[in-house]
Order: C-alpha cells, then structure tokens, then sequence
C-alpha cells in the first residue's frame, strides 16, 4: 500500500489524556477571566435573545388583537345584515298580505267592471246596428212613402 492509501490509526477510548500540570495564579485569573467573559458574552445574547422573544410576543399579540376586533366588527355587521333581511322579508310580506286584502279585490272587482263595460258596449254596438239595419231596410221599401209623408208634414210641394 502506498502512503496516500494508508488507513488513518484508530484512537483507543481506554488511553488516557496526560495529567494537566497546576496553573499558576496568573493561569488562573486568565482562564478565570475567559470565562468570565464567556458568561457575561451568554447573558448578553439571552439578554438579545428575550427582549426579540418579548419583541415578538408583542407583534403576535397586537395581530391577535386586531384579528379579535375585525372578528367582532364582522359579527356586528353579520348581526345588523341578518336584522335587515329580517325587516325587508316582514315588509315584504306585508307588501304582499297587503297585495291580497286591499289590491287583489280591487284587480278584480275592476276586470269585473271592465268585463261588464264590454258586454255593454256589444250591447249598445248591437242595438245601434240593429236600428241601423232597421232604418235602411225602412228607406229601401218604403222611402218613397216615407219621404211623401215628410213632405206633406212639412208642406212641401
């Protein structure tokens, strides 16, 4: 096998890191400082981390509020749209119970005196085309003597 092909070497979990050697004090107050600062590093991003969380839960609450007070502005109008519909179906009906005592026996009683304004005006037509016919057929057979006694009436030679 060539050196580019070799298999890395496996670690051993049972060797055992080599002791660390007691820090000096200087050693210490670095390290104690690092982490320090780590930590003072952590609260200030948790600091970060909850006034945006607290940022957020506002922004969540003010749309809930908003949905909850365009919820209610729709139940209104829902409410005021199912009461108008109400009156305008009882003003309706009324129009209509209306229509039936008042109106319809109008319609009627005037189809009734429209029909008997007919029959009477086939009647009139009726006897004026039978005086008509009576007055003709009297000319045609007795205009001669008809119009002799009109004259001796008026006395015209």
């Amino acid at each position: 096998m060539a050196e580019s092909e070799k298999q890395p070497a496996v670690r051993s979990r049972s060797r055992r890191r080599p002791a660390r050697q007691p820090a000096a004090d200087g050693d210490i107050s670095r390290s104690l400082g690092r982490i320090e600062a780590g930590l003072q590093y952590l609260a200030d991003e948790m600091a970060g981390e909850k006034d945006a969380a607290a940022q957020s839960r506002a922004a969540v609450h003010r749309r809930l509020d908003e949905q909850a007070g365009l919820i209610a502005k729709l139940t209104g109008d829902v409410a005021i749209s199912v009461q108008v519909s109400a009156q305008a179906r009882e003003h309706a009906k009324a129009i209509e119970e209306r229509l039936d005592q008042e109106v319809a026996p109008a319609v009627a009683e005037w189809r009734k005196i429209l029909s008997m304004g007919q029959g009477m005006a086939m009647l009139v037509g009726l006897g004026g085309a039978l005086v008509a016919s009576g007055v003709w057929l009297a000319f045609s057979y007795f205009g001669d003597a008809i119009a002799a006694a009109i004259r001796a009436a008026l006395r015209i030679p």
